[in-house]
């Protein structure tokens, strides 16, 4: 899994993206064995940038489909076997389950109803992510 880390968070280091990355590719493994794998050969990548780059990113993509803009502000976008996150300030515990979700839709996944699916638009939890001290 390829990660770039670009214009990194305050709250978020370099060497704790490292570590989310690390805890979350298990969870990705057992929910979509083989997956990214199969869609991604060279493997993902991963890039931490400003809400407004991820922003404008989303956009790009919606206009080159022909789609108009849904006016919602993304924490991260996922595009073929690219997932640009938000360098916002949020938890390892949080971070974490974005990555998982994210890798998600590079693995095929679309949103899930569940509340408790890490597909869940708004946000679910694997236990694999759970840091202590963290929400």
């Amino acid at each position: 899994m390829m990660i770039i880390y670009v214009d990194p968070p305050p709250k978020l280091t370099v060497s704790q993206q490292a570590l989310v990355v690390q805890v979350a590719k298990p969870a990705v493994e057992r929910l979509w064995p083989g997956e990214i794998a199969k869609r991604c050969p060279n493997g993902p990548t991963l890039t931490w940038v400003n809400q407004k780059t991820v922003q404008k990113r989303y956009e790009k993509a919606l206009a080159d489909s022909g789609q108009k803009s849904t006016g919602v502000e993304m924490a991260a976008f996922t595009n073929g076997c690219s997932v640009t996150f938000s360098r916002e300030e949020m938890s390892l515990t949080y971070a974490c389950n974005m990555v998982v979700h994210e890798l998600g839709h590079v693995s095929g996944q679309p949103h899930s109803q569940d509340k408790r699916s890490v597909m869940y638009e708004f946000g679910g939890k694997v236990p694999e992510c759970q840091f202590k001290g963290n929400k």
